[in-house]
């Protein structure tokens, strides 16, 4: 019988070197092309932070932003809601751009600082989250066809998502450019395009966008916000 080191042959040997040198020259690859990677996020997202004059600020960050809402965010966690955020001011307006680290990947998320109000949810994506009182709202602006709202007080909702501003939701929607979009606790979010902040240019145009609609709602909303909070 022959022995295991007589049946090992030469190429056995030469397949069993080329695995122990070309392994770590396979990690080191990795390696090297994460930290490339990283550099140019970083690079980016500081070039984003000077053009648009912001701060940013990271989950191990002991600086927070100066606002934000973060439903989903347990109080007693010691961790942030976003792995990366920033803050700055566009046509008057306060901005916080975030990107939150899922389960499945990232995603992009934009808050502009608002008058407290009662919470309204358009054209909502995440019903397992609209538990009573809220409740859904059908609306059907003339000729389109009808949408979702979710509050808790319909006569608000009915004031705000009038028929212009049903319209411009409409218009938005066929376009591609209308997600959920939320007013609570003094913020309106809304999902922005992009998997991570990069500093990407697209984000600045979902930006004006948000707040040219918030632009566009009846100056009641707000009138409305002051006598119910």
């Amino acid at each position: 019988m022959t022995s295991i080191l007589e049946r090992t042959t030469a190429s056995d040997y030469l397949f069993a070197l080329l695995f122990i040198v070309g392994l770590p020259l396979v990690l080191l690859t990795v390696r090297m092309f994460d930290l490339r990677a990283r550099r140019k996020l970083a690079a980016a997202r500081t070039a984003f932070v000077r053009q648009v004059g912001g701060s940013e600020y990271f989950e191990d960050s002991p600086v927070r932003p100066s606002f934000g809402y973060f439903p989903f965010h347990r109080p007693d966690s010691p961790y942030t809601h976003y792995s990366y955020a920033v803050e700055f001011q566009r046509s008057g307006y306060d901005v916080l751009l975030y990107e939150e680290n899922l389960h499945k990947g990232f995603c992009v998320k934009v808050q502009v600082r608002i008058p407290n109000c009662p919470e309204l949810w358009m054209e909502p994506q995440h019903f397992e989250f609209l538990r009573p009182p809220r409740r859904l709202i059908a609306i059907q602006p003339p000729g389109r066809r009808k949408f979702l709202l979710a509050t808790a007080d319909e006569h608000f909702a009915r004031m705000v998502v009038d028929e212009e501003v049903a319209e411009l939701i409409y218009q938005h929607r066929i376009k591609g450019e209308f997600s959920e979009t939320v007013l609570e606790h003094g913020t309106a979010r809304a999902d922005v395009r992009g998997e991570r902040l990069e500093g990407q240019q697209e984000v600045l145009p979902d930006v004006a966008r948000l707040i040219a609609f918030l632009r566009a709602l009846p100056p009641r909303t707000w009138d409305y916000a002051k006598d119910h909070r």
